[in-house]
């Protein structure tokens, strides 16, 4: 009897290991199933932030296209406005070459030398005398003035 009932205290004690190891097994579980409450919360968070991340990155991108699309359509129409003035360009020098035409046949022009200097020479100092630039009397000619001068030969 006493051999069961050291058989029966062991058995007790036992029992009570085996109990105490499932409470803290139990308590693990517990702490473990925090855990993953927890990491799937932050899991939750993350992929909120993510999507945030990746619609502010297609909205920019939208953003992006429209600027490129905007800057194509400008340059298209630079190159329009630049066609269209060098057109005009073009007509108005047909239009004041056929004037000039005209012109030149309702008005010949009797002197063909486009020049309004009649002298010839560049050098003002040495002109040719013609008689309108004499003096009235060769008394008031002095040597420096350019009317007196001589002329080149």
């Amino acid at each position: 009897m006493e051999r069961s009932r050291t058989h029966t205290g062991d058995l007790e004690k036992s029992a009570k290991q085996v109990e105490e190891l499932h409470e803290s097994e139990k308590a693990a579980l517990r702490a473990a199933e925090r855990e993953l409450v927890s990491l799937k919360e932050k899991i939750f968070k993350q992929s909120e932030v993510l999507g945030a991340a990746r619609r502010e990155e297609a909205n920019i991108e939208a953003e992006i296209s429209g600027a490129d699309r905007s800057s194509r359509n400008a340059t298209y129409r630079i190159k329009q406005l630049d066609e269209q003035a060098q057109r005009q360009r073009e007509l108005v020098y047909s239009a004041d070459f056929q004037l000039q035409l005209m012109e030149r046949k309702v008005n010949p022009n009797p002197n063909p030398n486009p020049n309004p200097n009649p002298n010839p020479n560049p050098n003002p100092r040495w002109r040719v005398r013609r008689a309108s630039d004499r003096p009235p009397s060769s008394a008031s000619c002095t040597k420096r003035s350019p009317v007196c001068s001589p002329s080149p030969r």
